[in-house]
């Protein structure tokens, strides 16, 4: 065996230990559990649980349940905005095929990995026609007590808006306004679940 395949097979061993978490966390579930809840019952990112959800639901293991359109976080702003915080997104980004939703949808994780580094950088994130033909977006990620990305907003618009020039702007003025009020909830201690 080759070193250089070792790696792809530890993130494959992570993947279905990461797979078999989430398997357990929805034992005995009947009413579906949302992808926050699961992540924090598995000890896993949101993003690497909705990856991994994702292929579990390829394969029949799990079903969806609830309607509303939904793209994978590597073909929109947003997604773009919360990976390049995520410290488990290169692992799971190499692990698993990323689908193309467009022709512009980035699909080679060496490529998406360089642009989460620019967006980390930047401070904003970008997708043009990549989650749907003629819909962009711009997203800026928020940052939580520790500095983490824990949320993030965006502006989606028409790829032919003339105005789109200025949306960037916009979405990292609202996301400056948000921050502080964020970090001040999220430092607060949370009350006792019994």
């Amino acid at each position: 065996m080759s070193t250089a395949r070792r790696p792809v097979e530890r993130d494959e061993r992570a993947v279905i230990d990461k797979a078999a978490d989430l398997l357990a966390a929805l034992a005995g579930e009947r009413a579906g559990v949302g992808v926050s809840e699961l992540a924090r019952r598995a000890g896993l990112s949101k993003f690497t649980t909705f990856r991994v959800l994702g292929a579990l639901e390829r394969t029949g293991m799990v079903d969806r349940v609830g309607p509303g359109d939904r793209f994978a976080a590597h073909g929109v702003a947003i997604g773009k905005a919360l990976l390049a915080h995520d410290r488990d997104a290169g692992s799971t980004l190499r692990a698993m095929p990323l689908r193309a939703f467009t022709s512009r949808t980035v699909t080679d994780p060496a490529t998406l990995l360089t642009e989460l580094t620019g967006v980390r950088s930047a401070g904003i994130a970008f997708d043009t026609d990549e989650a749907r033909t003629g819909v962009s977006a711009v997203a800026v990620p928020l940052r939580g007590p520790n500095g983490a990305g824990v949320a993030a907003l965006s502006i989606t618009y028409a790829s032919a808006d003339p105005a789109a020039a200025r949306y960037a702007e916009h979405v990292r003025n609202a996301g400056a306004a948000a921050a502080p009020a964020l970090r001040r909830a999220l430092a607060q201690p949370r009350p006792a679940s019994g």
